[in-house]
């Protein structure tokens, strides 16, 4: 059975700059599917990497997209992608929206 996405929660995410965010891509097929999440730039997500703002973890029958201490990079559209061998790969989007602004301190020159 080819693979395919059966659901991605929440749809959209909003997180504030700072703070951590998750998204579930839920999948089925026979052979299992393999998940790859890519970003808006069509880079691939990596498996967790404790420097990684954006890391993938894998379940057994889900791909779990976790966004860490989010920086106003990690705004942007994501893609989960599911694959098995088995007729095309399915994707589904979402969007990923960061609030806030950084801020900075500027010492005076007297």
């Amino acid at each position: 059975m080819a693979a395919r996405i059966v659901d991605v929660r929440p749809a959209n995410v909003t997180v504030r700059v700072g703070s951590s965010a998750s998204v579930m891509c839920h999948v089925a097929g026979e052979p299992s599917p393999t998940v790859r999440w890519l970003r808006h730039d069509g880079s691939e997500v990596e498996t967790a990497d404790d420097d990684d703002d954006a890391v993938l973890e894998m379940t057994q029958d889900a791909g779990l997209l976790m966004i860490n201490n989010a920086t106003l990079d990690c705004d942007g559209w994501y893609e989960c992608e599911a694959s098995n061998g088995v007729g095309p790969a399915q994707t589904r989007a979402l969007h990923v929206d960061v609030l806030g602004t950084y801020t900075t301190s500027v010492s005076p020159n007297f």
